[in-house]
């Protein structure tokens, strides 16, 4: 009830209990002898007595009566009670939300425990629209209170992802020009429309979180790689910070960084000795109060040797220059030996492509017209090579302008994914390759039938070849949140998570992480790894806020009636119940007649 109503019916009230009290009954005549002794005993003993015992009812009954009117207007401490209105109520729910605060609860708990109070404040008759910085919740049009606190004790914070203020053109007719209240740390730098009533749930606090995580190969060594980790520190002061990798194959390791007042730094470590695969890096600080940038994915290459089988009926060129790559172990067959199975993790054919296509990569010299890979026809006398792809992975730092060739077979027909890395001067394929798994690199010359073999970018092309054959699709790094990998029908599984549900979309994959994890994908023969990650500088500078700390703590649990806005009217009932007790024992004993 409005506080200027109530008052006015309390003061009705008490006006009626007196008004009551100050009419007397008509006077009854009653005939006496005389009045002299009647007068002379009200005179000394009734007199000041009668009026206390006049003065005690009447308290009663107005004490009664004004405790029962209270109790019907239902009044709060706190906060006066607003008229009925209709409110649009936004919440941040961004990833700094999560930071705790010094009383133990988080800005997000504090933030949603004030909207919930900013409801009730405003009474029965008012209606809400809630929403939120992530587009999680909504309730779509102007409800009630009630459904509107449910609404918000069912959101939670976000860990990863950008917030956005709600675009409140979107919102139903019925909404322009509502009051629009905001609850946010401010650290989002967000803001309303004009006229927008703002509350912070901001405190300075102390954060240390990782920015970034990588694995890189050493620039003096590509085959050993190193683990790079980057600190943000939130706070004024120098943050001492423990930091750990973990990963399969060996104890994890650890390295103590000191990160500058709100500032970055960053840490190193070597990382041959882990078998390859996730690995994870945490942090442990004093006073870290944001838990969600603690930890960070990376992948790190497998480094295993591969087995390869070399089919041929004699190049001693090829399988020396093989067996050069101390990453191979090759074992050579002959044609007759061969078979399609499986055992291999690549496949060199030497002037023979088997009729079916094998379940491994495949690096092949002059093949014939095989309906798998792609249909050949001889070329002229001397063919030259006249351009190829220097900056395809397969081509890199490999020279083909010397290359003399005897005899070839162009590429006609490319079907599928096939990509062209070099041709002759009619424009013609001479080298194509396949991206799709599993992946095929085709040479229209073998290696007896040109110079290619004595040339010193022959090494390096099938270092190259087999590098790419058998590489796996590059790592991706991702935000918390919705992912997208590019293809169709995969199967996705996270470390921390398991097995993740999917959504088809046009051209890829769709799934969603709410938490930092390490993905695994597979469709179709190919598997590519996704480090999903909350590595944002911007989550991590809690302190970063233009509101002023607030100072008024909530003192709630959640789902629980602030203690500030908390319900007097039963207690008065009671109280007014006990009142008319009193009152009936005092007239029983003609304490107040």
């Amino acid at each position: 009830m409005n506080v200027g109503v109530a008052l006015g019916f309390l003061a009705l009230v008490a006006a009626a209990v007196v008004g009551l009290y100050l009419l007397r009954p008509p006077p009854q005549r009653v005939r006496v002898g005389s009045t002299l002794i009647w007068q002379r005993v009200l005179a000394a003993q009734r007199g000041l007595s009668q009026r206390w015992r006049w003065w005690l009812s009447l308290l009663l009954a107005l004490v009664i009566a004004l405790a029962l009117a209270l109790a019907v207007t239902r009044p709060r401490s706190g906060e006066p009670v607003r008229d009925p209105k209709d409110i649009i109520l936004v919440v941040d729910a961004g990833p700094t939300m999560n930071a705790m605060r010094s009383d133990g609860r988080t800005r997000f708990e504090h933030a949603r425990d004030w909207a919930i109070d900013e409801i009730r404040r405003n009474g029965a008759g008012a209606r809400f629209f809630v929403t939120d910085t992530m587009r999680t919740v909504s309730t779509g049009t102007f409800v009630d209170a009630e459904r509107a606190q449910a609404v918000l004790k069912g959101l939670a914070p976000a860990q990863g992802g950008a917030p956005r203020f709600p675009d409140l053109v979107l919102l139903p007719k019925s909404a322009a020009g509502r009051e629009v209240v905001f609850v946010t740390d401010g650290v989002s730098a967000l803001e309303g429309p004009t006229g927008t009533r703002m509350h912070s749930v901001f405190e300075v606090a102390s954060n240390v979180g990782i920015t970034a995580f990588s694995v890189r190969a050493r620039a003096t060594d590509p085959t050993r790689f190193e683990g790079f980790v980057e600190l943000g520190n939130a706070a004024s002061q120098p943050a001492k910070v423990t930091v750990k990798i973990a990963g399969a194959g060996r104890d994890p390791l650890t390295r103590i960084a000191t990160v500058g007042p709100r500032g970055f730094g960053s840490v190193t470590f070597p990382v041959e000795g882990f078998t390859g695969g996730a690995l994870q890096a945490s942090l442990e600080a004093p006073g870290d109060v944001l838990g969600i940038d603690d930890g960070a994915f990376a992948f790190l290459p497998f480094n295993r040797v591969l087995q390869v089988a070399l089919v041929t009926a004699g190049n001693r060129d090829l399988e020396r220059a093989l067996r050069l790559d101390p990453r191979l172990k090759l074992s050579v067959l002959t044609p007759a030996q061969y078979a399609a199975k499986a055992g291999f993790d690549a496949y060199v054919f030497d002037r023979f492509v088997p009729a079916q296509p094998p379940l491994a990569p495949s690096l092949v010299f002059q093949p014939a017209a095989i309906s798998w890979l792609t249909q050949a026809a001889s070329l002229g006398a001397a063919p030259q090579v006249t351009n190829w792809l220097g900056n395809h992975p397969v081509l890199e730092n490999v020279s083909l302008a010397d290359v003399q060739i005897e005899k070839a077979a162009a590429f006609r027909e490319m079907p599928g994914a096939l990509s062209v890395l070099a041709t002759e001067s009619g424009g013609k394929a001479l080298i194509v390759a396949r991206d799709k798994a599993p992946r095929v690199v085709a040479v229209g010359f073998a290696s007896t039938a040109s110079n290619f073999a004595s040339q010193a970018s022959f090494p390096v092309f099938l270092a190259n070849a087999m590098q790419w054959l058998t590489a796996e699709v590059p790592p991706q790094s991702a935000a918390v949140g919705a992912v997208r990998v590019p293809f169709e029908n995969a199967k996705v599984e996270a470390v921390k998570a398991g097995k993740i549900a999917t959504r088809a979309v046009p051209g890829g994959t769709l799934f969603t992480l709410p938490a930092s994890d390490f993905a695994t994908v597979e469709a179709e023969g190919v598997r590519m790894r996704v480090a999903v990650n909350t590595t944002d500088p911007a989550i991590t500078d809690i302190n970063a806020s233009a509101l002023p700390p607030d100072t008024v703590s909530v003192p709630t649990s959640a789902g629980a009636t602030a203690v500030a806005a908390a319900q007097w009217w039963p207690a008065l009932l009671i109280l007014a119940g006990v009142l008319m007790l009193v009152e009936w024992l005092t007239y029983h004993r003609r304490v107040t007649i």
